[in-house]
């Protein structure tokens, strides 16, 4: 009656967890960027993805469309943080 019991609360569970786990997130592709990638922020209104790159000192731009990198800006030592401020559009 035990191993019953255990059964049904598995098969509950897991039904539950099911659609968490059909709708997670994955890998789409693998985009080479500087060395030390730390941070991302996405810029919803240019369809842009900006990526600091601490050992690389610089900041890869992304085109969210394509998933290609349109170019890479030097920012100085260690970029650690990004943020987007919608209010400007500035990253």
């Amino acid at each position: 009656m035990v191993n019953n019991k255990k059964h049904v609360f598995l098969t509950a569970l897991f039904l539950s967890l099911l659609p968490l786990l059909l709708s997670a997130q994955w890998l789409e592709t693998t985009i080479a960027v500087g060395d030390g990638p730390i941070a991302l922020v996405y810029n919803p209104t240019n369809n842009k993805v900006y990526c600091a790159n601490d050992y690389s000192d610089n900041v890869t731009v992304i085109d969210g469309a394509t998933n290609a990198v349109i170019t890479t800006i030097t920012v100085g030592d260690y970029p650690c943080a990004l943020v987007y401020n919608p209010t400007n559009n500035k990253v």
